[in-house]
């Protein structure tokens, strides 16, 4: 049986050590997230937050979670409901968020708590491109 290269691990400099830090503790951000923006693998990142002693209890994962859900229970009914009719018209998840200061995550939660099937990537970015084209024209014709 052959055996498996075994990778060393990765040194983190002092300023990536910082950054990590910040994004987990300042920020919220998890682990998953800073691994993506930092392009470095989750278990880096995970074993430097265990050896630092940083690692989210499951309280404190619930919390936040509760945190990011809480801003579906402030938004009233007409909000929700522009949500649903929006999306039903082609703006994206990511759009709505930007628009409602929020990630995508609640804007789904939205959605699929009213019943709305939630369009793929690739038909959610072809969807895009026809809604600009069709603002693009609007504003053609006002102008001509």
């Amino acid at each position: 049986m052959e055996k498996k290269e075994v990778k060393p691990s990765r040194v983190l400099s002092k300023e990536e050590q910082q950054e990590i830090k910040d994004l987990y503790l300042a920020e919220e951000w998890g682990a998953w997230r800073i691994a993506r923006q930092m392009h470095m693998s989750i278990h880096t990142v995970n074993r430097f937050l265990v050896k630092e002693g940083l690692m989210r209890t499951q309280e404190e994962m619930l919390r936040m979670r509760s945190k990011l859900y809480g801003v579906v229970s402030k938004m009233t009914d007409e909000e929700k409901a522009y949500i649903v009719k929006s999306y039903n018209e082609g703006v994206s998840v990511f759009s709505l968020g930007k628009e409602f200061n929020c990630t995508w995550k609640p804007i789904k939660r939205i959605l699929v708590d009213n019943g709305v099937a939630i369009r793929d990537k690739k038909a959610s970015k072809i969807n895009q491109q026809a809604m600009t084209a069709k603002k693009a024209q609007e504003v053609l014709d006002e102008q001509g």
